[in-house]
């Protein structure tokens, strides 16, 4: 079984962890393990010294964003739904409908009191998901079952909102 990025950085697998340790890891077997002291190795050697440096990269990167990290937590326990098979609660759809109906007003009449009265929504909205999983979210131990199911919510539903943003700041950027 392959080594998971906590594992690797001797880190619990917890949704909150100790970003400054992760740093603290990273760094340390970033000098044990760079290329650059393999430079006089067999070819073998280096190409392995590479894939673990790469590795180290890749955990390091996805370990220390919230968003990256909650994914592969949700991907390690094998309950991250395939693309377009994710399941969000009817209420918070309509509220997304809602959201997008007034982005296609702003595409077709752009106008800031319109773009920054979605912008507020869009701020509310990430701080009632933010008050109403803070529990689940600063959980620093294994996550249970039903913590995993409570972040898997949070991140989907942090995704879409994510993506109603961007659409937003692609429109104010016009």
């Amino acid at each position: 079984m392959k080594m998971s990025y906590f594992e690797l950085f001797e880190l619990q697998s917890a949704i909150c962890i100790d970003k400054k340790q992760l740093t603290k890891a990273y760094m340390s077997l970033s000098r044990v393990l760079h290329p650059d002291r393999f430079a006089t190795a067999t070819q073998a050697e280096q190409d392995e010294a590479l894939k673990r440096y790469t590795a180290i990269n890749d955990g390091y990167r996805i370990l220390k964003d919230d968003n990256l990290r909650y994914k592969y937590l949700l991907e390690l326990a094998d309950i991250m739904p395939a693309e377009g098979e994710a399941k969000v609660p009817q209420g918070f759809l309509m509220d997304m409908m809602d959201l997008n109906e007034q982005l296609m007003e702003l595409q077709f009449d752009p106008n800031q009191e319109a773009s920054n009265k979605v912008n507020d929504q869009l701020n509310q909205l990430e701080a009632d998901l933010d008050t109403t999983y803070t529990a689940v979210l600063s959980q620093d131990n294994p996550p249970s079952e039903a913590e995993l199911k409570k972040l898997l919510d949070y991140y989907l539903k942090r995704r879409y909102v994510m993506r109603i943003r961007s659409k937003l700041n692609t429109f104010d950027a016009l």
